[in-house]
């Protein structure tokens, strides 16, 4: 009986160690106060998956930086719309509406201050752009140097993102998202796959934005009434304002390494409330610090399917 138990149990062995594709390369677990019951999962693809693997089309981040005093915004934020439309899927807006900048001020009798209250928007501009002196402007990939750090000229915005969506970069990125409505919590599970080998450290990144408030913005005309607001930054789901460590090591991240990240993000309460079917959640991978703060990939994808 002991020799069949001990047979038994090496040919389990041997099919344990033989099973390359569900070997688990080590979860780093990452909580934070605010998203109890987040976690990791990371993995290797198999050896075919790998020789198959191949990087996606490059998604373009644009983090405009915009206002409801501002009365060039409204066109600013079309022109964006155009070169959306003209990469269908491709280019991920953030809307995000500064503190101390006075063209972001809500006009007298306004419903939304789009300002957030923990100043998210602001840290962005400051930590991430070195501050922002004047709207409308935009940040594209996060990209450092000459003016591409951030472009205060829109006539600059469509030709930066042409370039940027003919990058091939060594990550992949996929995002999705199901809501429960008893408990207002949106599951969020973000797949990062490396599909070139990565010495440097990135951040997983990943917000709310929302689509159709109705409120007043200002045009060069006056204020208007009914202005349909898209694309606003509502809330940070990972920690503000520069994300979280993809992988908490320094070591190599080699071709097919798999993180899973999945974070259970209840709404934030704000007055008025934020309309969960008329949200979208957008994750992007991007360098940690000074130079390497490119983006490598953005994506998104409704927070209530």
């Amino acid at each position: 009986m002991k020799k069949i138990l001990l047979v038994v149990g090496c040919v389990l062995i041997a099919l344990f160690e033989s099973c390359t594709g569900c070997k688990e390369i080590g979860p780093s677990v990452n909580l934070t106060p605010e998203n109890k019951g987040n976690y990791d999962s990371v993995y290797s693809l198999t050896p075919s998956q790998i020789a198959a693997l191949t990087a996606d089309p490059h998604n373009v981040l644009v983090e405009e930086f915009t206002g409801q005093n501002c009365n060039n915004c409204p066109s600013a934020h079309s022109s964006l719309e155009v070169i959306a439309d003209k990469y269908p899927g491709r280019i991920n807006i953030v809307g995000l509406y500064l503190f101390g900048i006075p063209q972001a001020n809500p006009p007298g009798g306004y419903i939304y201050d789009f300002r957030d209250k923990d100043s998210i928007a602001t840290k962005i501009g400051n930590s991430i752009y070195g501050g922002i002196s004047g709207i409308p402007s935009g940040g594209i990939d996060r990209l450092q140097g000459s003016t591409n750090v951030i472009n205060t000229d829109r006539t600059l915005w469509g030709g930066t993102i042409d370039n940027q969506v003919k990058v091939t970069d060594s990550v992949n990125l996929t995002l999705k998202s199901s809501f429960d409505t008893a408990t207002q919590t949106a599951k969020i599970v973000a797949t990062v796959t490396f599909v070139q080998p990565v010495t440097s450290k990135q951040n997983l990144t990943i917000v709310i934005t929302e689509d159709g408030m109705i409120d007043k913005q200002e045009f060069p005309d006056g204020v208007h009434e009914g202005y349909k607001f898209t694309n606003v930054f509502r809330d940070m789901v990972s920690s503000a304002p520069s994300g979280d460590p993809v992988i908490d090591t320094a070591a190599i991240k080699t071709k097919g390494m798999v993180l899973q990240r999945t974070l259970n993000y209840k709404l934030k309460t704000t007055t008025p409330a934020i309309v969960p079917a008329n949200c979208h959640v957008i994750a992007f991978i991007s360098g940690t610090s000074g130079a390497n703060l490119r983006v490598l990939q953005s994506v998104q994808t409704k927070m209530v399917p």
